[in-house]
């Protein structure tokens, strides 16, 4: 399905949803019964909150102008501006602001999540730091929105897109990422900072790992818990004995990866295999 801007809020509430964690992060949000949200200039991918890449701002500016021309002429025209000389204008303030669209990076927070009705091994290992001590939270869209309880919080669907064409998308740029990270079918949680709030994190951003953290229902939230494939046998007796702990009683299950295989005859040994049977049934009678 491909995510749009109509469809990146309206998720069924049955949709299964991932947080794949360190068991030392588990054990910290069991505790602390908080969502961290980081802001976004943290996350590995430089592109968080842009709009396009930079050596298309010409193409870009061009196809700006086209698409707003008749919006603005008549006040432009006042001012004596021309549609050819107003590509080159626009160039320049996309320019001068682009420090401005980068500061954003620093007052959006975010926290990630992984739609997938089964659990991913790709996951596994881009997300736990260590896999042999993994956690996976599951849950739903509809539970992690009650275990939330605030309208004001917003969870959506990424939206993947090819940057090459993609620019200006119209909201918010942190709902857009490039089509190189489609295979994390993400689900964040956004806070976006208003004026006031940056006005007074400003100060606390001297502090380069400046995070914001939101109550949780936990109760409410999990599902289920999955350990690592890779995991040590003691992690879910661990897990377990934390989740008592919190006074969370939810089922806590190995990861179902390593379940033993089955494997089948090829057709032509499954034809000597029927042979075999015929002959010995043959043999015996």
């Amino acid at each position: 399905m491909e995510v749009t801007q109509d469809n990146r809020f309206n998720i069924a509430p049955e949709t299964k949803l991932w947080r794949y964690m360190s068991f030392s992060k588990f054990t910290a949000l069991l505790h602390q019964k908080e969502l961290v949200l980081s802001p976004a200039y943290m996350f590995n991918d430089p592109y968080e909150g842009a709009g396009g890449i930079e050596r298309n701002l010409d193409k870009f500016s061009n196809a700006l102008v086209d698409y707003f021309w008749d919006k603005v002429t008549a006040d432009l025209k006042e001012l004596k501006v021309s549609k050819e000389e107003m590509p080159k204008i626009l160039k320049e303030y996309i320019k001068s602001a682009s420090e401005m669209g980068e500061s954003n990076r620093y007052f959006t927070f975010v926290n990630c999540w992984h739609e997938n009705e089964t659990e991913s091994e790709a996951m596994w290992k881009l997300y736990t730091a260590s896999q042999q001590e993994g956690i996976a939270i599951q849950t739903t869209y509809g539970a992690l929105r009650k275990a939330i309880d605030n309208p004001e919080i917003m969870i959506g669907r990424v939206t993947y897109t090819n940057f090459e064409t993609a620019f200006l998308p119209g909201d918010s740029y942190f709902w857009y990422k490039r089509k190189s990270f489609e295979h994390e079918r993400e689900v964040r949680i956004m806070v976006e900072a208003n004026d006031e709030q940056r006005k007074e994190w400003t100060e606390i951003y001297k502090d380069a790992s400046f995070t914001i953290s939101i109550p949780i229902a936990l109760d409410q939230l999990i599902e289920s818990v999955y350990v690592s494939p890779y995991a040590s046998e003691w992690i879910k007796d661990t897990v377990e004995e934390e989740l008592k702990l919190c006074g969370i009683d939810k089922p806590v299950l190995y990861s179902k990866m390593n379940d033993e295989a089955l494997f089948f005859p090829s057709r032509k040994q499954l034809k000597e295999i029927l042979q075999q049977i015929e002959e010995d049934i043959k043999n015996k009678s």
